[in-house]
């Protein structure tokens, strides 16, 4: 076994499932920045599209992933 084949078995076993753990936590903490970024606010037109950025990047994540 040549070190180009440990290299990449390595990613196949280890980096791979560490992205979807990754991605749990990219979307947990856009979920969370949002809500946040919404609580500061009165205007009813930014919360909307806060909203609607939260949305779109978290299916975009999710997507990617």
């Amino acid at each position: 076994m040549n070190w180009l084949e440990m290299l990449q078995q390595i990613f196949q076993v280890c980096i791979i499932p560490l992205l979807g753990v990754l991605t749990t936590y990219l979307v947990m903490f856009i979920k969370n920045k949002s809500a946040a970024l919404q609580e500061q606010t009165d205007n009813e037109l930014y919360k909307k599209y806060i909203a609607l950025l939260d949305e779109t990047i978290t299916k975009c994540v999710i997507a990617t992933n």
